[in-house]
């Protein structure tokens, strides 16, 4: 009996953790034949239009898969961390709303969290340190469950053929979505 489709075999230690761009957009209820995923790689969605999120000191993304007698599920959850507490940061309609977010680690790969039943703000914290080291600034965390694992995006063609639009030239927040971001149209 195959467990793996692949043998999994020692690699160099060139892996980077962390992710290195961050993209939002609505949650939209589409039908199950619109979201396309064949072994666990992204092959078909709608069109949206994402949201570069801008401004991150620290990003990263966690799955885990508890077991239980209704089978397995995947629990993905999205910290965000912003530097500096400023009026700049409007996270309000963020943390009152249902997201997807595409993320691109530091090792190239891009992952969709939130594919089928969205992602939503689990915990938000605005926090000014107690000393020069610790953060002065915000943490978001989003969290979500799914039936699949967050598929692999295989190739950043997929996102290549936009241009990255500021949403307004002075660097304020979006206003939609509360955060800091610049606009791209992305199409599978």
């Amino acid at each position: 009996m195959a467990f793996f489709r692949q043998t999994y075999e020692l690699r160099c230690k060139d892996s980077n953790g962390g992710l290195s761009e961050v993209y939002l957009f609505g949650w939209v209820k589409y039908s199950r034949k619109d979201i396309q995923i064949n072994n666990n790689e992204l092959r078909a969605f709608p069109s949206n239009t994402l949201y570069k999120v801008e401004g991150l000191k620290n990003a990263s993304f966690n799955e885990r898969t508890p077991l239980s007698g209704q089978g397995y599920r995947y629990d993905q959850t999205l910290s965000l961390t912003f530097s500096k507490m400023d009026d700049y940061f409007d996270f309000y309609d963020l943390v009152n709303t249902y997201v997807r977010a595409l993320v691109k680690d530091r090792n190239g790969n891009f992952w969709l969290l939130g594919a089928y039943n969205g992602l939503e703000t689990d915990q938000y914290d605005k926090q000014s340190g107690a000393n020069k080291s610790e953060l002065n600034g915000y943490t978001i965390t989003l969290s979500g469950s799914e039936r699949v694992e967050a598929p692999y995006v295989s190739s950043k063609e997929l996102i290549q053929p936009y241009t990255s639009i500021p949403i307004l030239a002075s660097g304020d927040v979006l206003a939609s979505s509360g955060v800091l971001a610049s606009s791209v149209e992305l199409t599978f």
